[in-house]
């Protein structure tokens, strides 16, 4: 699970054999940013104010930030929503390749829901399409985009209540 709300979360959600649930947190956001290109190189140099440019460093910046004018100058501020949604396309590629999640990979968050709005979702999807080690895998991992309000609360709820069911129903 990817979310993208103040900063870049990630966890792995573990469901074992038994439907028994584990909650693996990483601070996946803080992993280094590797540019891809030129574009991506001034960018990077840009926001760089400390040793390391990590992903959500990159992931969070708004489209109307002055990093921009100065990494982008020929990027139209229409077009600054496209590049971080393939962004956001290769870091989810990077967690199922780094977290093995080829069963599936859900993102949430109100910043990650205005990424994959309809005229960026196919940015992000063009980051599924790149010929790279395990293209079919990654082309058969499901990723489900998740709007809900308070994902990590009701998340624990429902796991709460998953773990409590069989107490609850033995008791009736």
């Amino acid at each position: 699970m990817i979310m993208v709300e103040e900063g870049v979360g990630a966890a792995i959600v573990d469901v074992n054999r038994d439907a028994g649930v584990r909650v693996l947190e990483t601070e996946a956001g803080h992993m280094d940013f590797s540019p891809a290109n030129e574009r991506e190189e001034r960018l990077a140099k840009s926001v760089r104010g400390v040793p390391v440019v990590t992903w959500e460093m990159i992931l969070m910046l708004d489209r109307h930030d002055p990093v921009w004018n100065q990494a982008c100058p020929d990027l139209l501020e229409t077009e600054r929503p496209r590049l971080i949604s393939g962004l956001l396309g290769r870091f989810a590629i990077n967690m199922m390749h780094g977290f093995g999640v080829w069963q599936g990979m859900m993102i949430t968050g109100s910043r990650a829901g205005r990424m994959l709005e309809a005229g960026s979702r196919v940015y992000f999807e063009s980051a599924f399409a790149t010929r790279r080690n395990f293209t079919r895998l990654i082309i058969g991992t499901p990723v489900w985009r998740m709007e809900q309000h308070e994902a990590v609360l009701t998340g624990a709820a429902e796991c709460f209540a998953h773990d409590h069911s069989a107490r609850f129903s033995a008791a009736a």
